[in-house]
């Protein structure tokens, strides 16, 4: 189905683009919530001020991710997760467990801001790019803090023989531990210290 869009929709567009969507997503979401219109010759002669209204609405969010860029540089966050007494993570700590601390913070960024390369699975401090919007960028630092099952911190301690560790990956070695590795909760709670 062929429409013009009056409002910026995550994955589809910005207002006046012409979309084609699924007839489903059109009729249950975007015309009820008025968020799109039909494509007729009436809507195409409203294309210039949809498209006014896209440039006005992109140049402010533009200047609204950019304040937001030098006042989250620098942050330094923390969530708190199960580990070994060498530090490696019972689960791990993916993009959701970064957006929730950030939103615990009171950062209120989109959901697709963080992502990680791959899952956080060691204790310690992780520098993490946020994507805000197109180039915007800004590297913040996430401190995972291991606890213990009764959820006590604790400071890792280094591996005794130190003889062919480097070549487990992280958390190869918890699978040893009466496999704990497999089946353990995954990455705990937000630790609410932000700091700017």
């Amino acid at each position: 189905m062929h429409l013009i869009l009056l409002e910026s929709v995550e994955g589809v567009g910005r207002p006046g683009d012409q979309v084609k969507v699924k007839p489903g997503f059109a009729r249950n979401y975007l015309l009820p919530q008025r968020k799109a219109m039909p494509l007729t010759e009436d809507s195409l002669r409203m294309l210039g001020k949809l498209k006014a209204k896209a440039d006005a609405e992109e140049r402010a969010l533009i200047s609204s991710m950019e304040e937001m860029s030098r006042k989250i540089a620098g942050l330094k966050l923390s969530i708190e997760a199960r580990a070994t007494e060498e530090g490696h993570l019972f689960g791990s700590v993916s993009d959701k467990d970064v957006l929730q601390v950030l939103k615990a913070g009171g950062w209120e960024v989109g959901s697709r801001a963080v992502r990680l390369s791959s899952h956080i699975k060691d204790a310690g401090q992780h520098p993490i790019t946020l994507h805000l919007h197109a180039d915007i960028t800004a590297e913040i630092t996430l401190e995972v803090l291991p606890i213990d099952a009764d959820g006590n911190r604790f400071e890792p301690v280094a591996h005794a023989t130190g003889a062919g560790d480097d070549d487990l990956e992280p958390g190869d070695d918890d699978a040893d531990e009466g496999g704990r590795g497999e089946s353990a909760a995954p990455a705990g709670k937000a630790a609410a210290a932000a700091e700017a």
